[in-house]
């Protein structure tokens, strides 16, 4: 294929260039326009669709349409009623194939109500289940505001459609289900194929008329590029070295252009040859000092080479040390991390250390506190056990002045029970008197009797008291006693007070004492604190400056491998000098023979 299109000509070419761009061209419009065409026809088909299902909802009888729930209903009037509807929505509506309306059941199927295709004898759709609903069918049957539209064309099982729904409301305003408008697919392809017949025609007749033009054309643009084609034939049948031919031509177009750039690029080659003649002679003198020269470039190259491989042999000897340099500083910058993590946890530990010091501390201060609250109480509990052992004293010495008072009651109470021991008797001797007196004695009788009582009455009482003293004596000698245990008791209490209250001064004294070498190891420990910040600032500049010591023999052995690569480069750059260099002498003795050789054909050119 691509030697048949070399071998046509230019009108050929050009006149097949016109046609196929021709056919690109109108075949690209042509596609263009069908696209166009067919988006602004969707457009208008889904405009008008909608303005259908949106009049058509208008003037449905949805009263009517409510009440219709079943088969059984398609004999009354409202399904007629809404039949006729529907077919005159269809009868109003370009292009629109199926009309019919749906409603959603209770148990969530969809079923068909009224349908304008319906013959009058026809078995009637209501309430048979609608099962090639689309997506967008159900959503919408779950109840809408406005009209909706599938997005494009859907195939079911009776063809290809576009369709609109329109919700349907009563008058009270209840959903009661969906105008549904179908269009189908085949009326839009009947309307685009007569669209692309009628732009087949257009382009057809356009290419009636651009083809002779293109002829035409390929003919005038091809006539002048044949007479610079002839000029070319000429010098190639004839001789080539006869510059002063000349082509011509006076238009003014791109030919035009070509030829006279063709003029002058002889007028050039006329100059060219005429100056290489003169120049040939020069250069063949700077043949022959290029050879000379090349000599001795040969014997420096050779010196170069021995001084780079001198220079190798020290760069690798540096690359070596430099190696063993980053491996010591790279171990050191390890040893370095390592303490650095040892310092860090050494400072966490301080911290640690220097806070429980200081809640010890704190302990150490609450305790003494309560220490000191409670030497109070002892010295306060001190002072109440004194007070009541000297209170307790001074009953005890009490208590003993009524036990020996009531020793001096018993006796009293003797005396008392010897007196009416004595009256009891002499109220006898009274007594006997009166009866010796007869009846001059009975008012001694009743005297004697009142003496007699008194003495048996103050005989009972002194016994009485006398019981009772005994019994507050023994009870007085029980109190001594306790009194006496009491007071011996007080006196341990207070001794063991006063134990307690030494062994306090001493638990003071020790916390004291713990206070004082706690804050002591509390400064200690800040110390270490300071100590060990400093050792770890001194660990990380040392760490930084290792780092850096590593970076800079990191790149000290880059530049050395790059010195290294360099000198072998230089090196391989040497020899391969030497080589050209020995080439060069030789292409110079072959340039001088050449350089003869092109004066004598330049020689033979006519320039005049």
């Amino acid at each position: 294929m691509k030697k048949k299109s070399e071998n046509l000509t230019i009108n050929s070419k050009v006149l097949l260039t016109i046609i196929g761009l021709w056919v690109v061209g109108s075949s690209l419009l042509a596609l263009m326009s069908y696209a166009q065409t067919s988006r602004a026809l969707k457009d208008n088909i889904r405009t008008r669709v909608r303005d259908y299902a949106a009049l058509g909802a208008l003037s449905l009888p949805a009263d009517a349409h409510a009440r219709l729930r079943g088969p059984e209903d398609e004999a009354g009037a409202d399904y007629a009623e809404v039949v006729a509807a529907l077919r005159r929505i269809a009868a109003n509506s370009t292009d629109i194939v199926y009309t019919y309306t749906v409603r959603k059941q209770e148990d969530g199927q969809i079923v068909f109500v009224g349908d304008a295709t319906e013959a009058a004898d026809e078995i009637s759709h209501l309430g048979d289940v609608c099962e090639a609903a689309t997506p967008l069918l159900r959503a919408a049957a779950e109840g809408i505001d406005k009209v909706t539209m599938e997005e494009d064309f859907y195939t079911d099982a009776w063809g290809t459609f576009l369709s609109a729904y329109a919700p349907i409301r009563t008058s009270h305003g209840t959903f009661d289900g969906l105008l549904c408008l179908d269009i189908s697919f085949q009326s839009v392809s009947a309307i685009l194929m007569d669209h692309l017949v009628r732009l087949v025609i257009i382009l057809a007749a356009c290419s009636a008329v651009i083809l002779p033009a293109a002829f035409i054309l390929s003919r005038s643009l091809t006539r002048p590029i044949k007479r610079i084609i002839a000029v070319f034939k000429d010098m190639s049948d004839g001789d080539i070295t006869d510059l002063t031919k000349r082509i011509e031509n006076t238009a003014s177009d791109e030919i035009g252009d070509m030829s006279r750039i063709a003029n002058e690029t002889f007028e050039r080659l006329r100059g060219l040859v005429t100056t290489i003649h003169g120049q040939a002679g020069v250069i063949s003198g700077v043949g022959m000092e290029l050879s000379a020269n090349m000599t001795e470039t040969a014997a420096a190259i050779a010196q170069i080479s021995a001084n780079i491989r001198s220079v190798k042999r020290q760069t690798v000897s540096q690359a070596a040390s430099v190696e063993e340099t980053n491996l010591a500083m790279e171990r050191i910058t390890r040893r370095i991390k390592e303490l650095d993590v040892h310092i860090e946890a050494q400072s966490e530990s301080l911290d640690r250390s220097s806070s429980a010091i200081q809640q010890m501390l704190a302990s150490i201060a609450s305790v003494t506190g309560v220490l000191n609250n409670d030497a109070q109480n002892v010295l306060e509990l001190m002072a109440a056990s004194d007070k009541g052992r000297a209170d307790l004293a001074t009953v005890s010495s009490r208590i003993r002045e009524i036990a020996t008072e009531s020793a001096g009651l018993l006796e009293i109470s003797a005396v008392i029970q010897g007196i009416a021991s004595k009256t009891n008797l002499l109220s006898m001797n009274a007594a006997i008197e009166a009866a010796h007196a007869g009846d001059s004695g009975r008012g001694f009788a009743v005297v004697a009797d009142e003496i007699r009582n008194l003495a048996e009455s103050s005989g009972k009482q002194s016994k009485n008291i006398s019981a009772s003293l005994k019994k507050i004596r023994d009870s007085m000698e029980t109190i001594t006693k306790s009194t006496d245990g009491v007071l011996a008791q007080f006196e341990d209490i207070g001794a063991r007070i006063g134990a307690v209250a030494e062994r306090e001064q001493g638990m003071r004294a020790s916390m004291e004492e713990q206070s004082a070498g706690s804050k002591e190891i509390l400064e200690a420990l800040a110390l270490l604190g300071e100590l060990s910040g400093e050792v770890r600032s001194g660990s990380a500049s040392m760490l930084a400056g290792s780092n850096d010591v590593i970076k800079e023999s990191a790149a000290l052995g880059r530049i050395t491998e790059e010195v290294t690569g360099s000198m072998d480069e230089m090196a391989a750059g040497a020899e391969q000098i030497t080589i050209a260099v020995h080439k060069v002498s030789d292409l110079s003795r072959d340039n001088k023979e050449s350089i003869d050789a092109l004066i004598g054909e330049v020689a033979k050119f006519k320039v005049d």
